[in-house]
């Protein structure tokens, strides 16, 4: 394998992050890998020459002259070859396309970004360090979580796909190829236009979103999301309301006789109400009334299990959390401020009102889900015995941290999937991804 003195003239480095040998050929963690080699048969190139510990593949893809990268560092030090074979091609980093696996997106997704976070992908972090900056473009390969939460993900992404799997991966990485041939020829806006959805005979996907304005208002606001399918009757209805029952005496323990608008966790609260010209007494956080129930003699009442599950994790961590049953969401569903004139029916009530224009509200469409950010939920989405997919926001203050958001967040996703053999995934929407599919 010939090793370049002169470095080739190229317009983009398309890199695909993975770890090399047939071990991991074929592993979840190896996609990135898998796409630059769809690339490369499409247009007859082959990966032939190595240069910055990377083999290479150089020719041109739609009219462009690229660079397709296989690093061969393993995965935690991608950094190391990516910043090499940028100095060498001298490609600023907007020029440098990076392709590579994403837990939280489902099997079947791919989605495009011109900057971010590492979102704790191992060999993105180890790239970001090493260019010294996260505005790079990069397309993201949906591998979803591990059935089991309690399997370990690095296990998870460094196992093979299964046979199932495979079939879709097929399809999945050819859109992949399409994905990036576009993003050259058009560029990354008409790129991310027309791929990061699922293709026109999936329909179009939902997705939760907050809106920019939430997060300058609320800088460190992190919106933890837990989604939820296929699940089935709970097996153990009394268990869930011992865990309510567990929960709520917990908390009377930890803070009884104290008003529970003084709680760290949910003092927080009055105040972003404050902030947004609210009061807290006339509307306080789902966490506070909650709390206060907790604290009352005839309790926090048993609803429905799935109610029950998330309202005593609820507790346990002090943070507001609601259910929506996804089937009655018909659009993607935006935490944001409503532009006035939005639907919103009461649980259990006839009466229909009207939204002013600027609160913050869980909008799906023209139908306010919940209002007032963490007030009082709708009728529309409630939960029901027969509901069989949901999806469940944690809503987390900067005061509160994102550590206690992904505490609760996980907990819900294992109990969910124990007590209702549910198919969970997790996610966070922050600022640097404030974007999570709900699919």
């Amino acid at each position: 394998m010939p090793i370049f003195r002169r470095p080739p003239t190229a317009e983009y480095l398309l890199v695909g992050l993975g770890n090399p040998g047939e071990t991991y050929a074929r592993t979840r963690h190896n996609v990135g890998f898998r796409c630059v080699g769809v690339l490369a048969e499409r247009h007859r190139l082959s990966f032939r020459q190595k240069h910055a510990q990377a083999r290479l593949a150089i020719g041109e893809i739609a009219g462009r002259p690229v660079v397709l990268a296989r690093p061969y560092t393993y995965m935690n030090r991608s950094g190391t070859a990516v910043a090499g074979l940028a100095r060498w091609l001298n490609l600023a980093p907007e020029r440098i396309l990076v392709i590579y696996d994403d837990l939280d997106l489902p099997l079947g997704t791919i989605r495009l970004r011109a900057r971010g976070s590492a979102g704790g992908h191992r060999g993105m972090r180890s790239i970001i360090e090493a260019l010294g900056t996260e505005a790079f473009p990069r397309l993201r390969i949906g591998i979803g979580r591990p059935p089991d939460p309690s399997e370990d993900p690095v296990d998870y992404v460094l196992s093979p796909f299964t046979p199932p799997e495979e079939a879709v991966l097929a399809g999945v990485l050819e859109r992949a190829a399409d994905a990036v041939e576009c993003f050259l020829q058009e560029g990354l806006e008409a790129a991310m236009g027309r791929f990061n959805r699922p293709p026109e005979e999936g329909g179009r996907m939902k997705t939760f979103r907050v809106a920019d304005e939430l997060f300058a208002r609320f800088p460190g606001l992190t919106i933890g999301v837990v989604v939820a399918h296929a699940l089935q009757p709970p097996r153990d209805p009394e268990a869930i309301a011992r865990l309510l029952a567990g929960a709520q005496e917990r908390f009377r323990e930890a803070w009884g006789g104290r008003p529970p608008q003084e709680h760290p966790r949910i003092a927080p609260w009055r105040r972003a109400f404050q902030a947004l010209g609210l009061s807290g007494v006339k509307y306080p956080s789902s966490i506070e009334a909650l709390a206060r129930r907790a604290l009352s003699e005839k309790g926090v009442p048993s609803i429905l299990p799935l109610v029950d599950l998330y309202n005593a994790v609820s507790l346990r961590h002090v943070i507001p959390m609601g259910g929506h049953d996804l089937d009655a969401i018909e659009h993607s569903v935006v935490l944001g401020p409503t532009r006035g004139g939005e639907r919103f029916q009461a649980l259990f009530s006839e009466t229909v009102e009207t939204a002013g224009a600027g609160e913050i509200a869980y909008l799906d469409g023209e139908d306010v889900l919940t209002r007032h950010w963490v007030w009082r939920q709708g009728h529309k989405d409630r939960i029901t015995p027969q509901t069989r997919a949901v999806f469940i926001p944690i809503d987390g203050l900067p005061e509160v941290g994102p550590a206690v958001v992904q505490a609760a967040a996980e907990e819900v996703a294992a109990l969910l999937a124990t007590h209702f053999a549910a198919n969970v995934r997790i996610a966070c929407a922050t600022r640097e991804e404030p974007e999570i599919p709900l699919d």
